[in-house]
């Protein structure tokens, strides 16, 4: 019996390290309140019930800078939330400068070189990229996080949330947008396959000033005959929602959707605290 959930593992490539390692947090250092905001002790929603082996990495755009760093690492070693649901908490430096510092560029740049396991990543397996405005409705979010990657779900390259906002939002321009996964989302660097996808199909095809979640679905929905064998990679997940806005009346959303704990509200959300 032992030899055949061994074997199952193997074929299926669900062994043990196969398992969400770390939460990175991406920003630039004007968004430091709201990562504040998310993981004080004034937040209503603790990330885990018992401590886990998921490492906390703060991704900041910019160069080092000893009193924002002091800052943060102060800030989140006395926050219940970080110290007694993270294995470590890191605090990691893009080293952007100049147009790279900016939204877009900045974070494709980010994004690609979490694909390539810098920043301290070499021991990486899952990953999920939270950014500052993916807000928490509800408690043990990172525990539904560690069980989106566990047994029984199979293997994935992406796993998130399609828009699921009001379609006044959508945009008229980026073809496959309706389905398309949100940049918050678990993401595999254990798989060798899904860098090569990446790196030699979709990066050199992306189309210009597009968000490196938007662009990697337009480019695929574009050329479905290409690229369908690899759909079934790309998994849609109610553990996170894109609804880009915050829900008018929360707690009614919440009662609809009982598995969701994370929200992507976009640039104009409310203070998390009041959820």
């Amino acid at each position: 019996m032992i030899f055949l959930v061994f074997a199952f593992l193997i074929y299926f490539g669900l062994d043990s390290s196969n398992k969400l390692s770390h939460v990175i947090i991406p920003l630039h250092y004007t968004q430091i309140s709201k990562l504040f905001l998310i993981y004080s002790n004034r937040s209503l929603y603790l990330p885990c019930k018992e401590k886990t082996s998921v490492s906390l990495i703060v991704l900041l755009t910019g160069h080092l800078n000893l009193s924002i760093e002091n800052e943060i690492y102060f800030e989140l070693n006395k926050s219940i939330l970080t110290t007694s649901c993270f294995r470590s908490i890191k605090i990691q430096w893009a080293e952007l400068s100049g147009n790279n510092n900016s939204y877009a560029k900045g974070t494709y740049i980010m994004f690609e070189n979490v694909l390539k396991k810098q920043y301290s990543l070499s021991s990486a397996s899952y990953v999920f990229w939270m950014e500052p405005d993916c807000i928490p409705i509800k408690s043990f979010w990172l525990d539904a996080a560690i069980q989106e990657v566990s047994l029984p779900n199979l293997p994935f390259w992406i796993k998130g949330s399609q828009f699921r906002g009001a379609d006044e939002l959508l945009p008229v321009n980026i073809t496959g947008f309706q389905v398309h996964i949100n940049g918050n989302a678990i993401y595999n660097l254990l798989s060798s396959s899904f860098k090569k996808f990446y790196f030699s199909k979709i990066k050199p095809n992306i189309k210009p000033n597009r968000a490196f979640d938007t662009g990697i679905f337009e480019l695929i929905y574009e050329n479905l005959p290409k690229y369908r064998q690899f759909l079934h990679k790309f998994q849609y997940t109610d553990f996170i929602q894109n609804t880009y806005f915050y829900p008018p009346k929360i707690e009614s959303f919440k009662q609809i959707n009982p598995y969701t704990y994370l929200l992507h509200t976009g640039s104009r959300q409310a203070d998390p605290s009041q959820f």
